[in-house]
């Protein structure tokens, strides 16, 4: 019988997950220091945060957390803010924004919305990048993993939301195309700050470099699976474990920086259709501030 490649790569693939699946790792071999991983930056092409976790990867994974924080501490850099930390900031800078995928005022699945704010301008887009105008609600969710940030492609600069230590890069890596990961907290239940779609890194930033809350670490965009979408940050947050099997609504941290910078119209979930109306004033007033165009579209 002769197979097809097809098939082939299916049996091979059956053959790789069973090995993984039997994969255990025995850090007893690392010694008596429990950080004994060096941190990497990971390969083009592979998101390390938008996969599932392999058996000991996530073990691993805070090892080289926590070697980060040791070396730091060898340069005299201190972690005690990294550690005990507990400030967070919202991680776009700037007002030209907007959180939650806004139906009413973006459309539906990337097509052009209709809000009656809009009708006979000769702009057929809605969407408001404006935190003051636009909508600002909750979609995240067990599937989506994550809390869309809509933004200006390639302009809107991405902060990080806390003093932290980037632990992972990504470089057009899968779905999540251009990634950041900026980490936080005790190595052994440490908190993840999960940065994707970016359409570019900020220059110099590293692998194990420690950053305080509003550095910049890249710019708003729509690279990985966000090609042909909005330009927009996917925003998650886990403790501990991975981006699949810990991953947590970062809405109880957005929420009060949203309501701190002025959002007018803030709900708990997109579902929600009681917002006060859009008026034509807070359009042409969206728009002068956070000019949209091919900017965003």
């Amino acid at each position: 019988m002769i197979l097809s490649e097809a098939s082939l790569r299916k049996i091979l693939r059956r053959i790789i997950l069973k090995e993984v699946t039997d994969f255990t790792v025995d850090f007893s071999s690392f010694g008596s220091s429990p950080y004994d991983e060096p941190v990497s930056q990971g390969n083009d092409g592979v998101d390390w945060d938008n996969r599932p976790g392999e058996p000991g990867e996530t073990a691993t994974y805070h090892k080289r957390y926590g070697r980060a924080l040791k070396e730091l501490e060898a340069l005299n850099v201190s972690t005690t803010d990294i550690i005990q930390g507990r400030e967070f900031i919202f991680p776009v800078q700037g007002s030209c924004f907007n959180a939650g995928y806004d139906v009413a005022t973006m459309g539906r699945r990337g097509k052009p919305g209709i809000a009656k704010s809009r009708k006979g301008r000769k702009e057929k887009r809605t969407e408001l990048v404006h935190i003051k105008y636009g909508i600002q609600n909750n979609d995240w969710s067990r599937k989506h993993k994550g809390i869309d940030i809509f933004c200006q492609n390639g302009k809107s600069p991405l902060q990080a939301c806390v003093t932290g230590v980037i632990t992972k890069i990504g470089k057009n890596s899968g779905k999540g195309g251009n990634t950041v990961t900026v980490t936080r907290g005790d190595p052994k239940n440490a908190e993840n700050f999960y940065y994707a779609h970016l359409h570019s890194h900020a220059q110099g930033i590293q692998v194990g470099q420690k950053v305080t809350a509003g550095t910049v670490i890249g710019y708003c965009g729509k690279t990985g699976s966000a090609r042909g979408t909005f330009p927009h940050l996917h925003f998650s947050y886990y403790v501990g474990g991975n981006y699949f099997n810990s991953n947590t609504d970062p809405w109880r941290y957005l929420e009060p920086e949203l309501r701190r910078l002025g959002a007018k119209r803030v709900g708990q979930s997109r579902r929600i259709k009681n917002y006060s109306k859009i008026e034509p004033g807070e359009v042409d007033a969206s728009l002068a501030a956070c000019p949209t165009g091919r900017s965003v579209t």
